[in-house]
């Protein structure tokens, strides 16, 4: 076999895209996802910093961040059950970025939002399980550990042993890398090796080249969600490369054996076949820019609607976080030039010499955080297909802002929801007793574990308003009611006491007998009594985790809750707000004018960006223009899944209504002939990129403020 080793360099494609790059090194931004409940790689370890940081995946967050495991204590002896969501319900994905700030005007940033379950994932995916009161279950996945259920994973052993044997993309952007490295960015390293990672750490069984570089090249398990950028003229790329819609190949032999060439070419030259992963077959990604994402009391929020397509018990969200240099052209290649932006300098710049303190390891860094594990199910046969549900979760640890920085403090996911009459709110959230022992005095209630109070519960009763602390009685209830308007009695009790068993918990007077206490302000300062498992007024009967199920909504108007644990006056709130609205009438259909005389579309070919003759080395890849991330190695000829960019702005609607009009414009200046061809060309677009979607992913897409 002959030495392909300068030939990859050449034959990879040479424009590329700095959209997601993990950076090795300090950078003082982060991303940390609220809800669902975010890991940053923490189990269930009891201390302020997480154990590992690479235990599932790379995070580069900052240690202190992220929720402890969602269970209940070991001693309790309580199968601790997993959030579900309903197919077509409405999650509120939440997240932050502390620090550096996406869209604040500093750099260039991105989210991306994904997400996989075991149908894709194909690695019996689990957060890990302990086995004794003092096992944290924090053990780092390793091939030989795969199999343990006390270890979390993520991603397949079968697609990590694919990375370490592909080749890297040599045709990617290194600084001076290979400078500082020179035993390593050899094209023939594997794609555990990038500019971020030059050492080939493996953090879980993560591919170090696909954590980095988005959209990805090759197949990966992760479907897209959304992405938020302040490059908005990317979005076409992103949405048309995403293998959502666009299959991705990789290399095999005759036997089936899986090969190191990461191209079409180089694999069939070397006797390989190259076969091409079809794409998922679902709508692209929601693209928008980060001034659009909608913000909750400071958190960023976007609203999912769960895909009617997938039923799996074991399924993960990641959100990765990218920051990047301005000054770093996106299509910087490895041959741009060693005169590094963002190298650590010393120089006169005609004020006299002054030193830079920055590192090419600085220019691009990508953080990311993944929930615990979660399930989608079918719709409860009791909420008709055609309702909305939306879900209503907590978000937040114990203590104050202080203890839990840089996750959050109690509150509700989201805290303002706006729903219609008679739609649904599954009520359901979950918890950990791992929780830090830091400031006892900043939360409230047990029960007690490892000697300290560490336990989250939470539960929720009406109150008159955003100013009021005090419940509301049942008699007056008004949120909760039944189908005559009255007051749903046993749903009120139940979201207050959250399933306790009420034949076992004490009253005030047993609470204080049992200790010893008297007098009213003793008793309620008591530590021992406000962590006795059995004081179910402070809810420590309880369990960390609790489902209401879907709540049909019977009643209009604004209404404010609380939870009775954690709402201390002055200090931190958890408060939130239902409001219920009488839903919009539908309009009646606008007449438009018939577009039937139009010519046909079969002999109308959409043109090629003038920009694909820039990839090398085949013509079949997908117009590096439209790539904002490092441009993939060729890929074969697809015509079902590979499309002209310049024929797919849409959905992006603002970069959709910006080339229209430009294109009116040309048509206008050059006549009505030149017009008419252009109405040809976009009937052309519609025609071939139409497809039969549901609206999952953009029914409720709302933009959230991401960060590249």
């Amino acid at each position: 076999m002959k030495d392909h080793k300068s030939e990859q360099t050449t034959m990879f494609i040479t424009r590329v895209t700095l959209c997601l790059l993990l950076i090795v090194g300090v950078i003082h931004a982060n991303v940390f996802l609220h809800n669902p409940r975010g890991s940053n790689n923490r189990m269930c370890e009891t201390n302020s910093n997480r154990n590992s940081g690479s235990r599932q995946f790379d995070s580069q967050n900052n240690d202190a961040g992220g929720y402890p495991c969602p269970r209940d204590h070991f001693d309790s002896k309580k199968s601790t059950s997993t959030m579900y969501y309903a197919k077509g319900s409405i999650l509120p994905i939440q997240w932050t970025t502390p620090s550096v700030k996406c869209g604040d005007g500093n750099a260039n940033c991105q989210i991306i939002i994904q997400f996989a379950c075991n149908d894709t994932l194909k690695s019996n995916a689990r957060d890990g399980t302990p086995t004794s009161s003092t096992d944290p279950a924090t053990s780092q996945v390793t091939p030989a550990l795969y199999n343990n259920p006390n270890v979390a994973v993520h991603e397949s052993l079968d697609d990590f042993n694919k990375c370490r044997t592909r080749f890297r993309n040599a045709g990617l952007y290194i600084a001076d890398m290979a400078a500082q490295f020179p035993t390593r960015f050899n094209a023939s390293d594997s794609a555990t090796f990038t500019r971020q990672n030059p050492n080939g750490v493996v953090s879980g069984l993560e591919c170090a080249e696909e954590r980095d570089y988005y959209p990805y090249w090759h197949p990966t398990p992760w479907r897209d969600i959304a992405v938020f950028t302040t490059l908005p003229e990317m979005c076409s790329m992103y949405q048309n490369q995403s293998q959502n819609i666009q299959g991705k190949g990789e290399c095999y032999n005759s036997t089936g054996t899986y090969l190191p060439y990461n191209n079409p070419l180089q694999c069939t030259s070397n006797n390989g076949t190259w076969t091409v992963q079809p794409a998922w077959g679902i709508d692209p990604p929601i693209c928008r820019q980060v001034i659009d994402i909608e913000s909750d009391q400071g958190v960023n929020t976007f609203y999912w609607k769960i895909p009617s397509f997938v039923t799996n018990e074991q399924c993960v969200l990641r959100v990765r976080y990218n920051t990047s240099n301005g000054e770093l052209p996106w299509d910087a290649d490895a041959n741009y030039s060693l005169d590094v932006v963002g190298e650590n300098k010393y120089n006169d710049w005609g004020h006299g010499a002054l030193q830079l303190f920055h590192h090419t390891s600085q220019n691009s860094r990508v953080y990311q955080d993944r929930s615990y594990i979660f399930a989608i199910r079918d719709r409860p046969m009791s909420v008709p297909s055609t309702a909305t549900i939306y879900n209503l979760n907590t978000r937040g640890k114990r203590g104050n802002y202080v203890d839990t920085f840089p996750s959050l403090e109690y509150g509700f996911s989201p805290s303002i929801l706006k729903v219609k009459l008679s739609d649904y709110v599954h009520i359901q959230w979950t918890g950990s007793d791992y929780n830090v022992n830091a400031r006892p005095n900043s939360a409230n209630g047990g029960p007690l574990y490892a000697s300290g109070a560490r336990s989250d519960r939470s539960n929720i009763v009406q109150i008159a308003g955003p100013m009021f602390d005090t419940p509301l009685s049942i008699e007056t209830n008004t949120l909760f009611v039944n189908s005559n308007g009255d007051p749903d009695v046993a749903l009120i009790k139940r979201l207050a006491l959250v399933g306790q068993n009420t034949s076992t918990c004490l009253t005030q007077d047993q609470e204080a007998a049992r200790y010893g206490v008297s007098g009213k302000y003793n008793i309620l300062g008591s530590g021992s009594i406000n962590t006795d498992p059995d004081n179910c007024a402070v809810l420590n009967s309880a369990g960390v985790y609790f489902d209401a199920g879907p709540v049909q909504m019977l009643n209009l108007g604004t209404f404010n809750y609380m939870s009775t644990r954690n709402n201390l006056v002055g200090t931190r709130y958890q408060k939130g707000v239902v409001i219920v609205s009488i839903p919009e009438t539908t309009p009646a259909p606008t007449t438009v004018a018939p577009t039937t005389t139009v010519m046909p579309t079969t002999t109308a070919t959409p043109t090629p960006s003038p920009t694909t003759s820039t990839v090398a080395p085949t013509t079949t890849v997908a117009p590096t223009t439209t790539t904002s991330a490092p441009t993939p190695a060729p890929v074969p000829s697809n015509p079902t899944t590979v499309r002209p960019t310049t024929t797919t702005a849409a959905p992006n609607a603002q970069t959709g209504t910006n080339s229209l009009a430009i294109g009116l414009g040309v048509g206008l200046g050059l006549g009505i002939p030149f017009l008419l061809v252009l109405v040809v060309g976009i009937v052309v677009t519609v025609v071939l990129n139409g497809r039969a979607r549901s609206d999952d992913y953009n029914r409720f897409g709302t933009e959230m403020h991401a960060q590249h």
